[in-house]
Formats: structure tokens, sequence, C-alpha cells
């Protein structure tokens, strides 16, 4: 009983404090010495660039450096079904060993969009801009005589009118008809064909 009295003197108070933060500094270095031997802190590798690559090839091969996962794929139509566009981390980073590296990869199959409202109150110009930022493409554009000067009159889809909602491919050419204050004909040149030519 008088060693504990004697352990929690006023006195004495000073020296146990000094002594638990030792303990303590002790215990954090040890921790973090054990934690860079388990974790193989300073084992870096530099990461290689794989975009252009096929993605059959990464996941499939025998490359034991690192885990491949297709996080997610793109559509484009200029490279083959599964060629990496793009990759995290990026090439010529540093990453341990069998680290997971997440793939962007392409797609040939098109995504679908929704065909947007363009035939009542809006001009050729607009209804271009509208087809772009929908990632639609300005076909063939026939002008009809109309009081509606300017103003896409319908919209058309392989030669049928396309309803507003309509999902379609990405990229697909919309046909519009145009009012204007001539008798029908077809692709009567106007400054606006020739803004949109260019």
């Amino acid at each position: 009983m008088s060693k504990i009295r004697d352990f929690f003197r006023p006195q004495r108070m000073g020296f146990h404090l000094l002594l638990a933060i030792v303990v303590t500094i002790v215990i954090v270095f040890i921790a973090n010495v054990l934690l860079d031997v388990y974790t193989n802190h300073g084992e870096e590798i530099e990461i290689p660039n794989y975009i252009g690559q096929p993605s059959s090839d990464l996941i499939n091969g025998e490359t034991g450096d690192f885990v491949f996962v297709i996080g997610s794929t793109s559509y484009n139509k200029d490279c083959p079904d599964g060629t990496v566009l793009e990759q995290d981390p990026r090439p010529g980073e540093q990453v341990k060993k069998g680290r997971k590296v997440y793939l962007t990869c392409s797609s040939v199959i098109p995504p679908k969009v929704a065909m947007p409202q363009l035939a009542g109150d809006i001009t050729l110009r607009q209804a271009a801009t509208i087809l772009e930022n929908s990632g639609l493409e300005l076909g063939a554009v026939t002008y009809v005589q109309s009081d509606y000067v300017g103003l896409v009159l319908q919209q058309y889809y392989k030669g049928r009118p396309i309803a507003k909602g309509t999902m379609i491919n990405i990229g697909e050419k919309i046909t519009l008809e145009v009012g204007a204050q001539v008798q029908p004909s077809d692709s009567i040149p106007n400054e606006e064909d020739e803004l949109f030519d260019n």
C-alpha cells in the first residue's frame, strides 16, 4: 500500500510523465519501422505506358507486377475494341508491385442518345448546335416553301420522321427540312450551308 502511495506522490509525477513520453516515442518508432517493412516502403517501380495496347493482352498476360482492372469503356470508332485509352495510375508514376491499374478501354458499340426536338421555333444554325451537343451530326438539309423561313420544319433519321426522345446511336446523321421562300427544291445553297461545309 505504501508503494502505491509513493508512486502517486506529487514529487514523483514528473518522473512518471517523462517515462510515459519516452515509452510512447519508442512505441511509435518501432511501429513505423515495422510498417515500412510490412508495406515494402521504398520498393516502388515506374508504371509503364499501356495506352494503345489491347486490354486482353494485359489481363490475360503474365505480368506479375500489376493487377489490371477494366474500370470503364468509351466509344471510339477509330480504335479496335478493347484498346486501352486511359490508365490510372498514369504512365511514369512510381507505384508498388501488385498495385491495381484501372483501364479505360475502347468500345465499338456506340452509346445511345435521345433525339432532341428540332422542328418548331429553331433555326438551322441552332439545330446544328443542338445536334453537336447531343453527339449527333447534321446530315442533308432540304428546303421547302414555307411561311416559316429559316426554321426547321421536320427532322428525319434514315429517311423517316423521328420523334423527340427516340434513342439512336451517337454519331448518327439527322436530315432536316427547313422553310424557305422558294419553290420546293433539295439542297439550295445559302449562307448557313456554307457555314456547315467549313
